[in-house]
């Protein structure tokens, strides 16, 4: 994870890459003039904020107006706040966040678990959280974004569904198994879902990126859990979905179901992996 934006440089298991280095060469300026092949700051895997009068998730440029903050030199990453550890079985854990996140006064923290790869999968648990500021009001959209390898043929837009399934980015030349990558988002009922196709980058393939997001409000924190979940491509993408369950508690406690196994998330920081 990035100490100065928050997004992710890469998500990789066992010779798999499944999430690339978004932004790298993205929202790259010449001037005025854009040369990455993203539009914005929804090049990033992250959590985006953005005004009700875009569609979510395109921005029409990085610079920011009189609606739109700029995030890059702005947010203030909370140094005090960050932790890395990992457990006796080689489970891990990380935790950051910011100030100003998007807005004068507002805040976001992410904490990640990342289940070890004992076999070929290893899944990464992803729990957001996001206050608003009155610099904000009520006229924003959050939720987390993320980019999956382009699927030839697949329609992109807005869905019903939670999830989104795709092949790996990458894979070293020694892991010959066909692995793919299914984004589960922890649905409340009040999220919209949705996939929006990039232009191709400067440094890799073309990428969809895929979103879930609803409102937010002046001094309400809100949540958001997102489940990466690779898998063999031999095994139905619905198989795995049917073994995910999810929930989030008020205390702002992620409890997540996987494969048998039971990751726990706490606001304190206090975080289990049972299987």
């Amino acid at each position: 994870m990035d100490n100065v934006a928050g997004h992710l440089y890469e998500y990789s298991v066992n010779g798999v890459k499944l999430l690339h280095t978004s932004g790298k060469y993205n929202n790259v300026y010449s001037g005025n003039n854009l040369k990455g092949g993203g539009t914005g700051e929804e090049s990033f895997d992250s959590l985006l904020v953005l005004h009700k009068r875009h569609p979510f998730p395109i921005h029409p440029g990085r610079q920011g107006d009189e609606h739109d903050f700029k995030r890059m030199g702005f947010a203030k990453h909370l140094s005090d706040f960050a932790k890395a550890e990992n457990n006796s079985s080689g489970d891990s854990f990380g935790q950051f966040g910011f100030n100003d996140f998007f807005g004068l006064g507002s805040q976001w923290t992410r904490r990640a678990a990342l289940r070890a790869a004992l076999t070929a999968e290893g899944y990464l648990i992803v729990a957001d959280e996001y206050k608003g500021s009155e610099s904000l009001g009520d006229d924003y959209l959050a939720g987390p974004i993320w980019h999956l390898a382009k699927v030839e043929g697949k329609v992109t837009g807005p869905q019903e569904q939670n999830r989104f399934s795709a092949p790996t980015i990458d894979r070293a030349w020694w892991q010959k198994k066909k692995i793919g990558m299914i984004v589960y988002i922890h649905d409340d009922g009040n999220l919209k879902f949705g996939s929006v196709q990039q232009n191709e980058s400067q440094d890799i393939d073309p990428n969809t990126t895929t979103f879930a997001y609803r409102p937010i409000a002046v001094g309400k924190t809100e949540r958001f859990s997102s489940m990466l979940v690779p898998h063999c491509l031999a095994k139905r993408p619905e198989e795995i979905i049917d073994d995910i369950k999810s929930v989030i508690k008020r205390s702002g406690t992620f409890i997540t179901f996987v494969g048998g196994v039971r990751v726990v998330i706490k606001s304190d920081g206090v975080w289990s992996v049972k299987r």
